[in-house]
């Protein structure tokens, strides 16, 4: 990640804050997985070795990944094929640089943190666990629950409704086209990660109270 961008408008809402993340490219750096993943899953199943449209997919991040292939025209026995692969590249995934802090700076101050990704349950609670981050998210909507998934707003307002929050008090934090518009959709704040030293210094501005003006 080596650049990044940020929007965002403060708020004089009182009460209690929510800052909603994305998981893959935001809290953790998984794309050598992804893609190691997704071109194993999708030989296996296609078998296709040459041309794996890996850029489908990345383009479409943040979407929940069924989604995706049912879009594209994709076997059916991709999502699983994806899902074991991933599991077998798990000790390859990280923490961005910084963003355990942020997230523990803005649990102490008394904001709420949740979680909504495109990523299966089973595997984003094994990956908060893995690096000891499960408990410092209040609730987490995952891409195979029961909701619409992003670029949908249903997971946003879902999260803000068991948080017992609002739109105005609430911001998401994501690296994708879906997460923008996703936040856009809900009605709230959106700061977008592009690099993990611009992410640490928009969160830390937002987390201030100071407006978070646009990187380059």
């Amino acid at each position: 990640m080596t650049e990044m961008e940020c929007e965002y408008s403060s708020s004089d809402s009182e009460g209690r804050q929510v800052v909603i993340f994305d998981l893959d490219g935001t809290i953790i750096d998984s794309s050598a997985s992804m893609e190691a993943s997704f071109r194993a899953a999708f030989s296996r199943v296609h078998g296709q070795q040459d041309g794996v449209p890996f850029e489908e997919l990345r383009k479409r991040q943040g979407v929940p990944f069924p989604t995706i292939c049912q879009e594209m025209g994709w076997s059916a026995a991709l999502p699983a094929a994806f899902i074991e692969e991933s599991r077998r590249r798990m000790g390859s995934v990280r923490v961005f640089p910084g963003m355990e802090s942020i997230l523990r700076e803005l649990s102490g101050e008394g904001v709420i943190l949740a979680l909504l990704t495109g990523k299966d349950r089973s595997r984003s609670v094994q990956i908060l666990a893995q690096f000891g981050l499960h408990d410092l998210f209040e609730s987490t909507v995952c891409g195979d629950d029961a909701l619409p998934g992003k670029p949908e707003p249903a997971g946003v307002r879902e999260l803000i409704l068991r948080c017992g929050s609002t739109p105005d008090r609430t911001t998401y934090v994501g690296d994708a086209p879906a997460d923008f518009w996703c936040a856009q959709r809900a009605g709230v704040r959106f700061i977008g990660v592009k690099c993990g030293l611009g992410s640490r210094r928009c969160l830390k501005a937002w987390a201030a109270g100071l407006p978070a003006t646009r990187q380059g």
